[in-house]
């Protein structure tokens, strides 16, 4: 055993050398219970080994974050596909829209509220009111005995214009019915209206909601010839004091210290106190001028210039005052015409009414002013040739219509041979 360990030393002596002394850790050889552990690998080489360890380890460990750092990329240009795609999707949407509302030529309107706001003043003034029609067409009917009455009543509010069917009857003399048609004519062509603004004594417009023009049958108020109207001081808004009483900033609305008016009523015993009882309700404002009384009192000057008093702004009225010998005549003129253009009479014949009277069937058409229709001019009056005035009340359509006239039968020669179409039963 002793000879195999020398031998065993000799070798590593010679191993020593061949190193060229340079590795200073000597072989050990060891044993213990005849067991032996022998160290053959240098130093160098066990430091070799534990930097190819690590490096397997970082190379592995760069192959991992590579991999998934693949996979994020993979998943991140899917996501971005995908987005590309949809975009494109909706970019051809919205170009399409984009041409349908460039070629719409209300988009101003349609894509902003400002748009639409701005529009709501133009709606106002286009609207109009239909109603004013049975005004319009009261004014125009003959006064006195003689009859005109409709049987159909077409309304074009595009071109503001009026197609009848209707007939006259002759009721005094001369009885002829052709004459009742001529003076139905000339009496479309010389109607006018008007309109205008009440306002308080400092000239404030008096909104139209406190205004009440007719009684409950639909009557214009009027005294000695003269037309007013009441200012009702109970609706909301409507509110006004009197000259002299309080400073003008304490109500927004002001009449004047001489006007007319009427106080609430004491509530009838057992009911509910009137909370205006006693206090001014309403006010009395002249729609015509009270030319002199307003003049004295300094109110109104010969140029027709009217302050100082509650009173109606017409925009159809022009006044003139003349002062001869301390004493003024005062003129007014109206230029503000009903009809535009004259009637034309498209259709007429003879026929018999509902009464088995003889009568002329016309029909007719006739154009009116824009202006008379238009919902912002307010308080609109018809006016006949004659001077009456007409407002656009449900009452004045009683009586303007009639059944349509029969036509002439084959064996009624006094209707179809009348060359002056009087009244039936009457002699010439």
């Amino acid at each position: 055993m002793q000879d195999f360990l020398d031998k065993l030393k000799a070798s590593f002596d010679e191993f020593k050398k061949s190193l060229g002394g340079k590795n200073k850790t000597p072989a050990v050889a060891t044993t213990t219970n005849e067991k032996y552990e022998l160290n053959l690998v240098p130093e160098v080489k066990l430091k070799m080994i534990k930097a190819q360890k690590l490096r397997n380890l970082v190379l592995f460990g760069c192959i991992v974050v590579s991999a998934v750092a693949i996979g994020v990329v993979a998943i991140l240009f899917s996501i971005k596909s995908g987005q590309d795609i949809t975009m494109a999707v909706q970019d051809g949407k919205l170009e399409k829209m984009s041409e349908k509302l460039a070629g719409f030529t209300e988009l101003d309107e349609l894509v902003t509220l400002q748009g639409q706001l701005d529009k709501i003043s133009d709606v106002t003034t286009r609207r109009k009111m239909l109603s004013r029609v049975f005004g319009a067409v009261k004014a125009m009917m003959p006064q006195g005995g003689d009859s005109v009455k409709l049987s159909e009543l077409r309304v074009d509010m595009t071109e503001n214009q009026l197609k009848m069917e209707a007939q006259a009857d002759a009721l005094t003399e001369p009885l002829i019915d052709y004459r009742v048609l001529e003076a139905f004519k000339k009496s479309a062509s010389l109607a006018k209206y008007d309109y205008g603004r009440y306002v308080d004594m400092r000239g404030e417009e008096i909104p139209s909601r406190c205004m009440k023009e007719t009684d409950d049958d639909g009557n214009v108020y009027m005294q000695g010839g003269d037309i007013y109207a009441w200012w009702d001081l109970t609706v909301d808004g409507c509110a006004a004091v009197k000259q002299g009483e309080y400073n003008l900033a304490d109500a927004p609305y002001y009449y004047s210290k001489d006007a007319e008016v009427e106080l609430g009523e004491p509530s009838p015993d057992g009911q509910e106190a009137n909370k205006y009882e006693g206090m001014p309700v309403r006010v009395k404002v002249w729609r015509t001028p009270q030319f002199n009384t307003w003049h004295d009192a300094g109110k109104m000057s010969l140029d027709g210039s009217i302050s100082e008093v509650e009173h109606f702004n017409s925009s159809c009225y022009t006044y003139t005052g003349i002062d001869v010998a301390g004493t003024v005549k005062w003129t007014s003129q109206n230029e503000c015409m009903l009809a535009d253009g004259e009637l034309e009479v498209t259709e007429s014949n003879n026929a018999r009414n509902e009464s088995d009277n003889l009568v002329l069937r016309f029909a007719a058409k006739l154009k009116l002013e824009e202006e008379f229709f238009k919902f912002s001019n307010k308080h609109m009056l018809a006016i006949s040739p004659t001077g009456q005035n007409v407002t656009d009340s449900y009452v004045q359509i009683q009586g303007m219509f009639t059944a349509e006239a029969r036509d002439c039968a084959v064996d009624d020669e006094e209707c179809l041979n009348a060359s002056n179409n009087r009244s039936g039963g009457k002699e010439e």
